[in-house]
């Protein structure tokens, strides 16, 4: 399995391939980091009301050609939209 430090080296890893060709299993996750429970507060925000919380996103592709992994840690839910809307520009 082959981990990618961005997601535009995953998204040009997921499109240099044809899928046709190459059939495989697109796993998305969001949840929170280290096994944490959603509801608990591991970093707070002093200037709001709001609490954040870590939370990680991953990826994993799987292809006959071989796998391709992609995790991303985030406190900010507006952090993951640019990484979202990457991802949905492969699928």
């Amino acid at each position: 399995m082959e981990t990618l430090k961005t997601i535009d080296e995953f998204v040009a890893a997921a499109m240099g391939f044809d899928a046709e060709v190459h059939p495989g299993n697109l796993f998305v996750s969001q949840s929170p980091e280290n096994g944490f429970g959603a509801e608990e507060v591991l970093m707070g925000d002093e200037d709001s009301v709001r609490k954040q919380v870590m939370q990680v996103f991953e990826v994993l592709l799987e292809t006959e050609r071989g796998s391709y992994y992609f995790h991303y840690p985030f406190s900010d839910p507006a952090e993951i939209e640019e990484i979202v809307a990457k991802l949905g520009a492969c699928l």
